[in-house]
């Protein structure tokens, strides 16, 4: 205390410790910068509860957090779909299979199945309501599972795309909403079993689906069904004043050339324009080639890369303008008002087989039709994607299609036809390997090396113990020698 009260008697007489204390706030000058840690008054007086929380932490709840994280995570795979609905796609998914029957299979998922049995039990009188409005329209085709959880999500799905969400209680739009948040993955999972087993028809349908799911629209209805306030006079006007793919040459029209929007008025054709800028109005262009090596390493005398042969790899460049975006812009995020969250667009790339029963099949079967399927996420204007397959293993012409297919708008798909011929394989120049490979034919293989230096210690381990054996010889010899000569000399 004393000390104290001597440095405020110096801060205040004293004109150095007192500029001091007014600067640094210690008649002393600066100090060194001092942290604490605040904590409550109970871990202060019970230093033994902070060992036992840590010990609580790093033994009890961190490994539980983990083993938590761990057993649920392993019952996905790489889509974020889990193995049990893979499993179920496979079993349940024929080739048959089209666009009316993929809400009870999407409905049948694990994550679909967990999210209705929730709710299973509750507002039992609306969905029967649901369900006989159904049947009595003819809006779902008969299910094939009487599964009480599968059935609620398939009336569900069906009550999205046919825009009955006002017969819905706010449990059954909460389940909807939940199921078409994982959708978009569970459809992805789909379309990869139907690739899987070669069924080009299932595949396309399966998108189509993710499409109406988007959209909120039944692939009955016309595409053009997608923009706001288009109710069914303004359809069949357009369709009209278009003639063929009105909704693709709707939206390639310029504003004040959009026909078929008299009966709107001017607030409700503003937003049917604004929408029309957000759709994509696209143009495909692809290459087919065969990659061809550097220009200093490559042969002159192979052909050029426009040429096929048996058994090349051929790679088709696909190449998505959307005349819509600025070239320094990025796509705008999906217009779809009717879904429960945020979506990106996506366009698939699938080449397959004509469909015409002229056309020549690369696969040993008719079932093996699709020879190559990607998706692409590229949300800049000019997407340039390459696709890669096997040419086939005998000469002659070919016809390919490609499909270029949106995962959230419908009528928008496009289908290239691609024609190419493949030449003989006896027509390439023969292989000349370069002198230096041929150098590195005579080199010792990273085996061959390792045996050598297995047998190197080997002789070195027998040189030693012939070293050994002669060298105890010698001292045998000598010692011996120094035993005669002491009898000797007794």
């Amino acid at each position: 205390m004393f000390v104290k009260v001597a440095k405020a008697h110096e801060a205040l007489t004293d004109e150095v410790s007192k500029e001091n204390y007014l600067k640094y706030g210690n008649p002393d000058g600066k100090q060194a910068l001092e942290v604490s840690i605040g904590l409550p008054r109970i871990l202060l007086d019970n230093p033994k509860i902070v060992l036992i929380l840590y010990l609580i932490g790093m033994v009890i709840i961190i490994p539980v957090a983990v083993g938590l994280w761990y057993s649920n995570s392993k019952q996905f795979g790489e889509k974020n779909v889990m193995y049990e609905t893979y499993k179920v796609l496979y079993q349940l998914m024929e080739h048959s299979h089209r666009v009316s029957q993929m809400p009870e299979i999407i409905a049948a998922s694990a994550e679909c199945r967990a999210i209705i049995a929730k709710s299973l039990n509750k507002d039992v009188s609306a969905m029967n309501e649901l369900y006989g409005k159904m049947k009595h329209d003819k809006l779902m085709v008969k299910p094939r599972y009487e599964n009480p959880i599968i059935l609620r999500g398939n009336l569900l799905f069906h009550a999205h795309v046919h825009k009955l969400r006002h017969l819905l209680t706010p449990s059954m739009s909460e389940d909807l909403d939940a199921m078409l948040a994982k959708a978009p993955e569970l459809v992805e999972g789909a379309v990869e079993i139907a690739y899987q087993r070669r069924w080009l028809e299932t595949t396309l349908h399966a998108l189509k689906f993710s499409q109406c799911l988007v959209q909120g629209i039944w692939y009955k209805d016309d595409p053009l069904t997608q923009l706001p306030h288009i109710g069914d006079a303004e359809v069949k006007a357009i369709n009209k004043a278009y003639k063929s793919n009105a909704l693709k040459e709707f939206l390639k029209a310029s504003d004040d050339d959009k026909k078929g929007l008299s009966t709107l008025s001017p607030e409700q054709r503003a937003d049917v324009i604004a929408a029309a800028k957000i759709f994509p109005n696209i143009t495909v262009d692809v290459k087919l080639f065969v990659e061809e090596d550097d220009e200093d390493t490559r042969d002159e005398r192979l052909p050029p890369g426009d040429k096929i042969y048996e058994q090349d790899l051929v790679t088709l460049r696909v190449v998505i303008t959307h005349h819509n975006v600025l070239s320094s812009s990025t796509v705008p995020l999906v217009h779809a008002p009717r879904f429960p969250k945020v979506f990106q667009e996506g366009w698939w790339l699938i080449l397959s087989d004509i469909q015409a029963p002229e056309g020549k099949k690369l696969g040993v079967s008719a079932e093996t039709i699709i020879h190559a399927i990607e998706k692409i996420t590229d949300q800049t204007a000019v997407i340039t994607h390459e696709l890669k397959f096997m040419a086939p293993g005998s000469v002659g012409d070919y016809d390919l299609e490609l499909h270029v297919v949106s995962d959230c708008y419908a009528g928008l798909d496009e289908k290239i036809d691609i024609s190419f011929v493949v030449n003989p394989a006896s027509e390439l120049p023969e292989y000349k390997p370069h002198p230096e490979d041929l150098k590195l034919d005579n080199e010792p293989t990273l085996f061959e090396q390792m045996m050598a230096a297995n047998m190197d210690e080997d002789s070195s381990d027998d040189e030693d113990d012939r070293n050994d054996t002669s060298s105890k010889g010698i001292l045998k010899s000598k010692s011996e020698a120094v035993i005669l000569s002491d009898d000797e000399d007794d």
